[in-house]
């Protein structure tokens, strides 16, 4: 277990597996290639507050009970090569992207986080219904808003983000009345998708 607290170890004493667990292994900086490698590793083993330093990235990173995070943004500093943008890959509803391409970054700043991502489709990709993307990282709560766009059937688009704490949903803005509203996207909506089209946004948040 973690916070077993510390222990002075003098000579001739008997260090047992649960002491190297807890006084050692949790109370040390572990080094890895990189933190994919301390996941491999580690396993089911992983516990919050464990320090792993990335020797590919020169950076040390913390865990928080579901992922590394650089230590400068765990402390909310955000400045210098610990505070830089970095990729992730995120889960798709009602869309496949197919041969398309994504890229898709984020950084986060204490409890502050930043995304963006565009998906450019291929001739592969399929839309079925209203499109998620998931987050980076879980947000306090749903009442945040981003900005996107969007090119369907070779016509630019002005796009609506739904939030939850966990993923974006997109629609299409549409104008059948007084006022303007919101429509799923679907195949056909806002336009029969096709290779080149594409999706970008950008969102901040607080997060959970």
């Amino acid at each position: 277990m973690a916070g077993a607290g510390f222990k002075d170890f003098t000579a001739g004493s008997i260090l047992t597996a649960s002491q190297v667990d807890t006084y050692l292994m949790h109370q040390a900086v572990m080094r890895f290639t990189t933190t994919s490698a301390a996941d491999t590793a580690l396993g089911a083993n992983k516990a919050e507050g464990m320090v792993v330093f990335a020797t590919s990235t020169d950076t040390l990173h913390i865990y928080n009970g579901a992922a590394w995070i650089p230590v400068a943004q765990a402390l909310g500093s955000g400045t210098g090569y610990m505070g830089a943008w970095q990729g992730y890959t995120p889960t798709f509803s009602n869309l496949s992207v197919g041969n398309g391409t994504t890229a898709f970054t984020y950084v986060q700043q204490g409890k502050t986080v930043h995304v963006r991502g565009r998906i450019t489709l291929g001739t592969t990709s399929t839309v079925t219904g209203l499109i998620a993307i998931s987050l980076p990282v879980t947000a306090v709560s749903s009442n945040f808003v981003a900005s996107i766009t969007g090119r369907a059937g070779g016509t630019d688009h002005i796009l609506y983000a739904a939030s939850t704490t966990t993923t974006l949903s997109i629609s299409a803005v549409t104008a059948n009345g007084a006022y303007t509203s919101r429509a799923n996207t679907s195949a056909t909506v806002p336009g029969t998708w096709t290779n080149g089209d594409n999706i970008t946004f950008s969102a901040t948040y607080e997060a959970a």
